[in-house]
Order: structure tokens, then C-alpha cells, then sequence
């Protein structure tokens, strides 16, 4: 394992640049040095255009190199980064790590080498709820367990945990009056009021399927819907959990309209 993870590493820091993008691409992609694409199915792709995913290259300053693979289905996400890079003894120590759209660990691999024997290789998996699930470790030759619990069981207690905007919902309020255009309509009319907006927050922490009051003004209630649309488009929430699995909730936010 070691001798594939060091030849690999090897050919991609001698691997020519792709090319440059012709299409912009989100502003995470100046962050590295080499940036290339990929289709759904895994095809390399020349630009962004049409392309699922990002990985970016970044060297880092003691010689090894950081990986970041970028799922682009808005809003985009970080699901995988990995770390490559020389330890104390001059040996090629790894770390891989996949995470869920809402930035919590999935699952985490890293190779080690201690100063004496041979090298280890620790396994974590995380429950979506952030909880570990299980932690193995490969060492002299042995996969052993250091710890495990199994998925939610009849017996264990009920467990619920209600969705959370990341930053809480006074980032939710800002992003609101950020992105909401008042309608010109409304602002000739005097039109002012408060629009409950009703929407289904997904496992994957994505909001869809808005719903405004049938009594709401239609005008006041298309622009609070496509408000939060916009608000879909850049950030995920940390979905909602029951018995430690991410479920979809129904939720609602208030969308308030005032002239000032």
C-alpha cells in the first residue's frame, strides 16, 4: 500500500498543468495550482462547462501535496480532501477524508508511520449526526477494532435533532436581506407585509419545493420564494436527524417586507 500510494503521489507532481479554464470558475478554483474537471460519469472535461465536480491541487509548503475534490451541484460542497505529504522521518504519510454536503466528516483514512515497526493505518466512519461510528485500525498486519456501535436499534433511546443553518438563523436573517429585491410593484402600491414561506429541507441539507400562503399577496409571496431560492443556491443546512439518520423536515421562515 505504501509503495502505490508513493508512486502515485510521485506521477501526479510530475504531471503536466491542465489547461486554464475558459469558463470562470467559482473563486475557490485560484486557490490551487492545478485545477482540472470531471463529467458525472468521471470523464476529464477541458473547462467548468458541464462538469459535476472540481479537484484542485495545492502544493504545500514542506513538499507534499493537498487534494480537494468539489462536488459543483449547487451550492457546491467539499466531499473529499487528501493530504500527502513527508513525515519527521522523511516517510510518505497519508490522510484521506470524506465528508457529507453539510461539512461533516464521513469517513477519514490515515497512513502513519511510528518510529519503530511497521506503519499503521487508522479507519473512522462518522454517522451523519457527526457521532463516531466506528474506529479500525490496521497494524502489523492485523484489521482490528478500537471501537464500533452499530446503527440505531429498537432498543437504544429515540434521538432527534432539528435542521441548523450554518452560522444559525441570524446568518439565515442577513442572507435574507442580502439577496431580497423588493418588488417595484409593490413599492409603487405601498405593498408591505410578512410572507411565511413553506419548504421541504432534504437529507442532503438542500432546501426545495417552496410554498407561500395562497391568502399572501402573489407579489410579495413569488419574491420571497425566489429569495430563498437564492439562498438554496450557496448554502447547504445541517439537515435534520432522527435515530441518527439525516431525514427530510418540513420547515418554514418568515420573509418580512417593509418600506423604509
Amino acid at each position: 500500500m505504501i509503495h502505490r500510494l508513493a508512486q502515485w503521489w510521485r506521477q501526479l507532481r510530475a504531471s503536466p498543468a491542465a489547461p486554464a479554464a475558459a469558463s470562470p470558475a467559482t473563486p475557490a478554483a485560484a486557490d490551487y495550482a492545478r485545477v482540472r474537471y470531471e463529467a458525472a460519469d468521471g470523464r476529464p472535461l477541458p473547462t467548468a462547462e458541464g462538469a459535476a465536480r472540481r479537484i484542485g491541487y495545492r502544493p504545500l509548503p514542506d513538499g507534499g501535496l493537498e487534494t480537494e475534490t468539489w462536488e459543483l451541484a449547487p451550492p457546491e460542497w467539499l466531499s473529499t480532501r487528501t493530504r500527502e505529504q513527508p513525515d519527521a522521518q522523511g516517510l510518505l504519510s497519508y490522510r484521506r477524508t470524506q465528508y457529507y454536503p453539510w461539512g461533516q466528516e464521513r469517513r477519514r483514512v490515515a497512513l502513519q508511520h511510528p518510529p519503530a515497526g511497521p506503519p499503521i493505518v487508522d479507519y473512522h466512519e462518522y454517522f451523519p449526526t457527526g457521532e463516531l461510528q466506528r474506529h479500525r485500525r490496521l497494524a502489523e498486519g492485523a484489521l482490528g477494532t478500537v471501537f464500533g456501535l452499530e446503527p440505531w436499534v429498537p432498543s437504544d433511546p429515540y434521538t432527534e435533532e432539528m435542521p441548523q443553518f450554518p452560522g444559525g438563523m441570524e446568518q439565515l436573517m442577513q442572507d435574507l436581506t442580502r439577496y431580497l429585491k423588493y418588488p417595484r410593484q409593490a413599492l409603487i402600491s405601498g405593498q408591505e407585509g410578512r410572507i411565511l414561506v413553506s419548504f421541504t429541507l432534504g437529507p442532503d441539507g438542500v432546501m426545495r419545493d417552496f410554498t407561500a400562503p395562497p391568502e399572501a399577496p402573489p407579489v410579495l409571496a413569488r419574491a420571497a420564494i425566489e429569495v430563498l431560492e437564492q439562498v438554496a443556491q450557496r448554502r447547504r443546512w445541517r439537515p435534520g436527524f432522527q435515530k441518527r439518520r439525516a431525514v427530510s423536515v418540513s420547515y418554514s421562515v418568515p420573509v418580512t417586507f417593509t418600506i423604509r
